[in-house]
């Protein structure tokens, strides 16, 4: 974002409460989202290959 962008977004936040909580409430939803795991645990693993072992699709 331009720097003048930037200093017109500073500007809106600081002087609507509104626009500021929702603008911390996205940084919020960022973070969280940044958490999220993206690979199965080791225990899903094993129960996919459990289960494909047990009905002869080990070789899919």
């Amino acid at each position: 974002m331009p720097e003048v962008e930037q200093e017109l977004l500073m500007q809106a936040l600081h002087s609507d409460q509104t626009l500021m909580q929702e603008y911390l409430e996205m940084l919020s939803a960022i973070e969280q989202l940044n958490q999220i795991r993206l690979h199965p645990s080791e225990k899903v693993v094993h129960a996919i290959k459990s289960m494909a072992h047990s009905t002869g699709l080990q070789k899919v």
